[in-house]
């Protein structure tokens, strides 16, 4: 029988108790780490190879002159920093807007 590899499970995961560094942290680090199907941390791939690709894929779509690598950088600085803010959004207020989110 074959044995299906671990993949990358991309929810957020809200940990909601913790001081409010402990959270950020938390909120924060979810950019770059995630859990795998058995609940272990690994880099989240996903995330970052996902960016990636959406940077250097929209750079094709610049004039020769203005392409290169800082724009890509700046891309996946940019999508980076507005998934970070999102799970800083979910952390902090998102329980508060959910009706239905679990008191765990």
């Amino acid at each position: 029988m074959h044995r299906r590899k671990p993949g990358k499970d991309p929810r957020y995961f809200y940990q909601g108790t913790g001081t409010i560094q402990s959270r950020l942290a938390h909120a924060l680090s979810s950019v770059v780490v995630a859990r795998s199907d058995g609940g272990t941390l690994m880099p989240n791939y996903a995330q970052i190879f996902g960016n990636l690709g959406a940077a250097a894929l929209s750079n094709t779509y610049y004039p020769h002159s203005e392409r290169g690598a800082s724009l890509i950088a700046s891309n996946v600085a940019i999508g980076l920093a507005s998934r970070a803010a999102m799970a800083v959004t979910q952390e902090f207020i998102g329980k508060r807007l959910t009706k239905h989110a679990s008191g765990k």
